[in-house]
């Protein structure tokens, strides 16, 4: 039933949500324990593939400049597989 948290930083994030939500620390690890869990549980039901592509249009290719991978639509948030063939000279 008890838990003792000995790490300063652990200590400070939850004093800081805590304080920003105006539940206690106890209440707040909870919360986001049961939050990280649920994603976790969520993202392990999508296949591979799936995952891998949210993580490609989430974190890597908005840091991409446009045009230079030569294959690519923001404007739907689609990138090609590089399967396509230009046939322009």
């Amino acid at each position: 039933m008890g838990l003792n948290i000995k790490n300063d930083e652990v200590e400070t994030l939850a004093s800081e949500v805590a304080a920003m939500t105006g539940e206690n620390k106890t209440e707040a690890i909870r919360k986001a324990l049961k939050e990280r869990k649920q994603r976790l549980k969520t993202a392990a039901s999508r296949p591979r593939h799936e995952r891998v592509t949210y993580f490609l249009q989430e974190y890597i290719w908005p840091h991409v400049p446009a045009g230079s991978s030569g294959a690519d639509d923001r404007s739907s948030g689609n990138r090609s597989r590089g399967t396509e063939h230009d046939d322009r000279q």
